[in-house]
């Protein structure tokens, strides 16, 4: 629900991450994960952590740090031991199962907010029922965030918010493309198809067919999401994309230079 991953020098409260259950019961997340775009980085939420409706809680790299910044917050854990990255970076959480429930890949620049990396401001979710891929969904807070409260740009759902929702699913091209190091995937998954959710995947085969990786491969929210691909111990050259959503699959040919 909300994300500070880039504080400013004058108010430094560290990285954090707010939670909200936006239900009508309480959420048992003992166990549950929160990790970055790093596998190999975790923080496991204590047992007996529960959120009661509409409620809060903050996930905080340094609780002391969090705390000299924001006293009257105490609906707060921690600490974890990795950084949220200031240049654009994922925060996932799973459950206890493994299973995953919410992600966000964030980025510091257009058309995600540029306010959050250093200025002050945290990125704010709009409304907690839309799809936080989407960066339309997300926007600066006033001042240094709001954890532990509703959000600062918090807005009321209306016909203009639900527009954002693509109609039909679409791969858009690469950028940049030619790339090093990094490249943007951004793709649309519509409301429904054939009436209801279907797995999404996104692997990367080489010119001899050989997939040498897989980006997503889950059933994800409709709307616009943006996977980036930061290739690792290939060689330069050309590669293929393959997205499936259903029974729909679209290729895309991208070439990494080093």
């Amino acid at each position: 629900n909300e994300i500070n991953y880039n504080s400013s020098d004058d108010y430094n409260s560290d990285d954090w991450v707010e939670l909200i259950n936006s239900g009508e019961t309480e959420i048992d997340i003992s166990n549950w994960i929160l990790k970055d775009d790093d596998n190999s980085h975790g923080y496991t939420i204590p047992d007996e952590t529960v959120i009661q409706p509409s409620n809060y809680l903050v996930l905080a790299k340094d609780v002391n740090l969090f705390s000299s910044s924001h006293p009257n917050i105490d609906n707060v854990i921690g600490p974890f031991d990795f950084s949220l990255s200031g240049g654009g970076d994922q925060v996932r959480i799973f459950d206890n199962t493994g299973i995953l429930i919410g992600s966000v890949q964030y980025d510091d620049i257009h058309p995600w907010p540029v306010e959050p990396d250093g200025n002050g401001p945290t990125l704010e979710l709009i409304n907690p029922t839309l799809d936080n891929f989407l960066s339309e969904s997300w926007a600066a807070s006033t001042d240094n965030g709001t954890p532990g409260a509703q959000n600062s740009t918090y807005y009321n759902l209306s016909s203009d918010l639900k527009s954002i929702i693509p109609e039909k699913i679409h791969l858009y091209p690469s950028y940049p493309n030619p790339f090093n190091p990094i490249t943007t995937i951004s793709f649309d998954i519509p409301n429904t198809v054939v009436g209801k959710m279907n797995a999404s995947s996104l692997h990367i085969f080489n010119i001899r067919g050989q997939r040498v990786e897989t980006l997503l491969n889950e059933t994800i929210k409709p709307g616009k999401h943006n996977i980036q691909w930061h290739p690792k111990n290939i060689s330069s050259g050309v590669y293929f994309l393959q997205f499936k959503y259903g029974e729909k699959v679209i290729t895309q040919k991208i070439t990494f230079m080093k």
